[in-house]
C-alpha cells in the first residue's frame, strides 16, 4: 500500500473513463492528448492505532484537463466527468487493493493549467485510508 501503487491504481481508473485520451504514469511537463488525467500526492497525516499499527490519511489530486479552447465544448468536453469519475472510483473503493479504503472524494471544477498551459476539467481531492503494520 504505497503512495506510488495508490497514485498508478488511480491513473489506471481514470483512463477507463469513456473519452479519456491519456493518463501517463507519470505527470508530464507538456499535454500531447486531450482529455488527459494526472494525479499526485497532495498530502497527509499519520497516527498509530496499537503498538504495530499507524493509520495514514493521504489525499490524492487528479485533475482531468480538457483543452481550453471554446468554453461551451470545453464544458461538455469536460462536465462527464465531474460524476463519471467518483463513479469509477467507487466502484473499487480499494482500488485494487492499494489502499485499505477511500474515505471522501471533493471535486472542484473550471480553469485549470498545466505545464504554462491554460486549461479548463475538474480537480478531485480523493481521501483514502492506508494502513500499516
Amino acid at each position: 500500500m504505497s503512495i506510488e501503487a495508490t497514485r498508478l491504481a488511480i491513473q489506471r481508473i481514470a483512463l477507463t473513463l469513456p473519452g479519456m485520451r491519456a493518463a501517463p504514469e507519470r505527470p508530464q511537463e507538456q499535454i500531447h492528448a486531450w482529455p488527459v488525467a494526472f494525479t499526485f500526492f497532495s498530502n497527509g497525516r499519520e497516527n498509530k492505532s496499537s503498538a504495530t499499527r499507524r493509520v495514514k490519511l493521504y489525499t490524492y489530486v487528479t485533475e482531468i484537463h480538457v483543452s481550453r479552447t471554446d468554453l461551451g465544448r470545453d464544458i461538455a468536453n469536460s462536465e462527464p466527468y465531474i460524476e463519471s469519475f467518483p463513479t469509477a472510483l467507487w466502484a473499487d473503493p480499494t482500488l485494487g487493493g492499494a489502499v485499505a479504503t477511500i474515505n471522501e472524494i471533493r471535486a472542484t471544477y473550471g480553469p485549470l493549467g498545466w505545464g504554462g498551459m491554460e486549461t479548463f476539467g475538474v480537480r478531485f481531492e480523493i481521501d483514502c485510508k492506508h494502513l500499516t503494520t
